[in-house]
């Protein structure tokens, strides 16, 4: 059974390499993609430290997940994402439990909202079309038919409606979104 905790600066290393074992696309930018990324949020105000989590199994970094501010206009909740999980650890739940917990530590924290890119998997944490509660990428940004949004208690939903920002760790020089 792997141990889920805080992500430590000494993981760093290890993150970015199941960052690109489950992202990386042969003509992918190397500067500016999801392992890279995860050494540029440790820098950007959007970073919460308690929602940034790694899965290990003794010494080894089998799985990360990460949640970092973001805003519908000026709504305040976060955003998840990356999550990964080390190709030979799928399939045993991994990822369930690295988003679980995270997602537990928002609730906790009081957060009213989690927004998500994502397929049908996230629905199972109770994440739906963001589209349905007028919530939308801004103009220009490629995906709005994958957001999502969860809201953690019924009096949050509703509350919240426009364009979507991420962190500035999630946009690269030309303003597009990771």
């Amino acid at each position: 059974m792997e141990d889920i905790r805080t992500f430590r600066k000494g993981d760093l290393q290890n993150v970015k390499e199941v960052l690109r074992e489950s992202f990386f696309v042969k003509g992918k930018d190397e500067v500016y993609n999801e392992w890279e990324f995860a050494e540029q949020i440790l820098l950007d105000k959007g970073f919460r430290e308690k929602l940034c989590l790694v899965a290990s199994q003794g010494e080894e970094i089998v799985g990360y997940c990460i949640m970092t501010d973001a805003r519908i206009e000026d709504e305040e909740g976060l955003a998840l994402g990356p999550v990964a999980v080390k190709k030979e650890f799928r399939g045993q739940g991994i990822g369930t439990r690295l988003i679980d917990a995270c997602l537990g530590r928002a609730r906790e924290a009081g957060f009213p909202w989690a927004a998500v890119l994502g397929g049908e998997f996230y629905h199972r944490f109770g994440f739906e079309s963001a589209k349905t509660w007028g919530i939308f990428l801004p103009k220009g940004q490629q995906g709005n038919e994958f957001l999502q949004i969860l809201f953690f208690d019924a009096g949050s939903q509703g509350v919240a409606q426009g364009e979507l920002w991420y962190c500035d760790s999630f946009y690269n020089k030309k303003g597009e979104l990771l």
